[in-house]
C-alpha cells in the first residue's frame, strides 16, 4: 500500500496482505463520532542556521531559521486549529506535545495512541483533520483515512496525487507556512463546520483511484507507455 503508515512489522507478503485486510475492515464500523485531529507536536524543529550561511530547502530547521519573519509553522496552526474546534461534539483534537524538544508529560503520554489500535480509532470518526506540513505534502493520514472510510479535511493543497481528490478530501483555505496572522480561521471553521459526509462516496473514491492493486496497475501502465516509446 502506497502512502500509509507501517502497515505491519514484516515485508513479508502474507503478513502485509492480512494486516491490509484488517485495517480495511474497519470500513465498515460505524461513524459515532465527529471530527478527529492527531499531531505529534505543536511547534516546528528548533530553528538552525546552515554551515555555509544559505538556506537549505532540504532542511526544515534551516527553512525556519532563515525565514522565521514570514512563514509560521504548520504545527503551530494545528494547534490553533484544534483549539477553534474544540466546541464541536464528539469529537476528538490531540496534540500530543506542546513543546517539539521536551519529554512528553504523563498527561500527553496517556493521549498516544497504540499503533495496532490506530486505524480501528480512526474509522469511529466521519472527518480527519489535516494541516499541510514538511514541502505542504500529503502525509499518510491520507491513506488511513481512506481505507476506514474517512473524509481528510485539509487546507489549501500544492502538492497532488497522481489523479484529483474528489469527495474523499475537503480543502478549506491556504495554511501550510502561511504567517498565522494572514490565515482566515473563520473561514476555516466555518467550512470545516458545515460539512456534510458520504462514506459511500469516499469508499468509492478508495476503489477506484487509491487501492493497492489500482495504483500499482498504474505505475505499470505508465512503466510498460515508456518503454513502448
Amino acid at each position: 500500500m502506497i502512502g500509509i503508515r507501517k502497515i505491519s512489522y514484516s515485508n513479508a507478503y502474507d503478513s502485509l496482505k492480512k494486516n491490509y485486510m484488517k485495517i480495511r475492515s474497519y470500513k465498515d464500523v460505524a461513524k459515532t463520532m465527529n471530527y478527529f485531529a492527531y499531531f505529534g507536536s505543536a511547534n516546528g524543529p528548533l530553528p538552525k542556521p546552515s554551515s555555509d550561511g544559505k538556506i537549505d530547502y532540504d532542511r526544515e530547521s534551516s527553512i525556519v531559521y532563515y525565514l522565521k519573519d514570514e512563514i509560521s509553522h504548520p504545527n503551530e496552526k494545528r494547534k490553533v486549529l484544534c483549539d477553534l474546534l474544540s466546541d464541536l461534539e464528539k469529537s476528538e483534537f490531540t496534540v500530543i506535545a506542546k513543546n517539539s524538544d521536551t519529554k512528553l508529560s504523563k498527561d500527553e503520554k496517556k493521549k498516544k495512541i497504540i499503533f495496532n489500535k490506530f486505524h480501528e480509532h480512526l474509522s469511529k470518526f466521519k472527518f480527519n483533520l489535516n494541516v499541510s506540513g514538511y514541502r505542504l505534502s500529503i502525509p499518510n493520514r491520507y491513506a488511513d483515512s481512506f481505507l476506514v472510510n474517512t473524509k481528510i479535511v485539509t487546507d489549501k493543497l500544492f502538492v497532488k496525487w497522481y489523479l484529483p481528490f474528489d469527495d474523499e478530501v475537503f480543502e478549506t483555505v491556504e495554511m501550510g507556512y502561511l504567517k498565522n496572522s494572514m490565515v482566515n480561521w473563520d473561514k476555516a471553521v466555518s467550512d470545516i463546520k458545515s460539512l456534510d459526509f458520504d462514506s459511500n462516496k469516499i469508499n468509492d473514491a478508495f476503489e477506484k483511484k487509491w487501492a493497492p492493486k489500482v495504483v500499482a496497475e498504474y505505475i505499470l501502465k505508465t512503466l510498460l507507455r515508456n518503454f513502448d516509446m
